[in-house]
């Protein structure tokens, strides 16, 4: 079985596969390995090339969480993909509430209270009590939901199957969204790119947030509606809007969004992956592979996810 790697690290990752004893080919750019691999741990903006210039393979194990940039490529071939899930919730989780906490406990005015050497005590905003409202419950949606109930929030959910899952006092489904978001102080989005995801984040729902509340769009920036959210930053002087993806990257330098007062942008960093993580499961499928048993993680590429 011959192993392609397609990745922006592929040395690591060639060094991770080399030590447990898997040989690998390993380059940036797909157009000069077409030929003779049954098997990509790839990018899946790379995995796409590859198909698109004419390469063959039986399966595709990617590298990232989404997955969306390979669907044009992929769809309608006979071909098996599976996807990374286990290691971004931790990740997300700690990028959340590193903004949540810095807001409720004034961390930047106290800083800038020490610059001036001034005592300056403020009553601070507790997390306890308020709701976060998370649309897509998986593994990234839960571990986020788990941690906010560790804080005393009360944890809402939206998933296409509404199906109960421990970590919410209650899930939705998408054609209730509403009904989660409804006077949410926090609402994260943790949805995969998909057709049906698509500009999620309209006025609609924004609407119905609480009006001091925090918006964070970590799923895919197709779900945002750029000019609800201006509208909505706008007309409610107490929210926030805290964005790690956008529909197009990097941002453009003359974008609205990096300079109102009440965004806050990251360039696509809340959850990275790590090529130790991604090697473990890659390698704990290529077990399962050769013994004739079904690979976790698999992707249903008509849904996208």
């Amino acid at each position: 079985m011959k192993v392609l790697v397609l990745d922006e690290n592929f040395s690591e990752y060639r060094r991770l596969l080399a030590a447990a004893g898997v040989a690998a080919d390993a380059a940036a750019d797909p157009a000069n390995h077409l030929g003779g691999h049954d098997v990509l741990l790839a990018q899946p903006d790379l995995a796409a090339r590859y198909l698109e210039l004419g390469g063959e393979v039986d399966w595709i194990q990617s590298t990232w969480a989404g997955i969306d940039r390979l669907l044009p490529a992929g769809l309608g071939r006979e071909l098996v993909v599976t996807g990374v899930k286990g290691i971004f919730g931790p990740q997300m989780a700690e990028y959340v509430f590193a903004f949540l906490l810095q807001q409720s406990r004034d961390l930047l005015f106290y800083r800038a209270e020490q610059e001036g050497r001034r005592w300056s005590p403020r009553r601070p905003s507790p997390l306890a009590g308020q709701t976060m409202a998370i649309l897509g419950t998986g593994t990234i949606g839960s571990h986020i939901a788990g941690v906010a109930r560790a804080f005393g929030m009360r944890t809402r959910g939206v998933s296409r199957s509404a199906r109960p899952v421990a970590q919410f006092d209650r899930v939705c489904s998408m054609e209730q969204v509403t009904d989660a978001t409804r006077q949410a102080q926090v609402l994260v989005n943790a949805l995969p790119g998909t057709a049906q995801t698509r500009g999620v984040l309209n006025a609609a729902l924004l609407d119905t947030l609480d009006p001091a509340a925090t918006l964070f769009n970590l799923g895919r920036g197709e779900a945002l509606c750029e000019s609800s959210l201006q509208r909505w930053l706008d007309s409610r002087p107490r929210s926030m809007a805290v964005l790690d993806v956008f529909a197009s990257e990097p941002l453009p330098a003359d974008h609205w969004l990096w300079r109102h007062p009440r965004s806050r942008i990251t360039p696509h960093v809340a959850a990275v992956s790590f090529p130790a993580d991604v090697v473990g499961i890659f390698l704990d499928n290529l077990e399962r592979r050769q013994r004739g048993e079904p690979l976790r993680y698999m992707i249903d590429l008509q849904r996208g996810y």
